[in-house]
């Protein structure tokens, strides 16, 4: 696996495989990877030539009560599991990579009907930071298909909506997360001081995906948003 900390240096490497007639596929992560990413990945070598992912953890998610700095980063080992997992390419820029001129001047990106709901009605901005960044990701790599998990069901229905509406040529796979018997994404529980996972939203918001599909289900019901879903499984 090859490590890349800029734009240009991961564009001139795919460029060679497209040349090549190879399919890329993206798993996008914030890093601290555990057996959930990790199935995203296997999903990822189904689905393409050549399995790209990121880790970037992106300070446009982040509120002014919200740690970035605390953050867990795990870089050295995200790597070893990500190539031992079939992982060809990792594109770990810094935020200066990503906004040269600061996030406060970051054209900015926002899926109208889903950013303000559910977890975004606790999280003002959060979700127009994860539609951005994406928007950024896709526009980097350029992959035939993105790879998600279903586990963070709202963040899926804002990718999958913005994909859509910038009619942007990436297919969009939704993939069940591996979870515990507790419902946590594997190995997450290892690094929770509680058993119970805290969570930045507001505590009637489910924190499973079935739950958050009816949440998120009647919420858009409720403000007249009633677009289709085009996620694979």
């Amino acid at each position: 696996m090859q490590t890349f900390h800029t734009i240009a240096e991961l564009r001139a490497a795919l460029k060679i495989e497209r040349l090549q007639d190879k399919s890329i596929t993206f798993v996008p992560t914030m890093g601290n990877l555990h057996d959930g990413h990790m199935s995203l990945i296997r999903r990822a070598t189904e689905e393409g030539d050549v399995v790209v992912s990121s880790i970037f953890v992106n300070p446009m998610q982040f509120s002014a009560n919200e740690d970035l700095e605390r953050y867990p980063k795990t870089l050295e080992e995200d790597k070893r599991v990500l190539e031992a997992n079939g992982c060809h390419y990792l594109f770990a820029p810094d935020a200066l990579e990503m906004y040269p001129d600061g996030k406060r001047s970051q054209t900015q990106i926002e899926v109208m009907g889903l950013s303000d709901i559910l977890c975004g009605a606790s999280r003002p901005g959060h979700f127009v930071g994860v539609a951005t960044v994406v928007t950024k990701l896709f526009n980097i790599v350029q992959p035939d298909c993105a790879i998600f998990g279903n586990k963070d069901f709202q963040q899926l229905k804002v990718i999958e909506d913005m994909v859509r509406d910038l009619s942007s040529n990436v297919r969009i796979i939704g993939v069940d997360t591996a979870r515990n018997d507790d419902g946590l994404a594997m190995r997450l529980t290892q690094r929770l001081p509680n058993t119970r996972r805290k969570t930045h939203c507001t505590d009637d918001v489910p924190n499973t995906a079935m739950g958050e599909r009816g949440a998120y289900s009647k919420q858009c019901e409720s403000r007249g948003h009633s677009r289709t879903s085009s996620t694979e499984a």
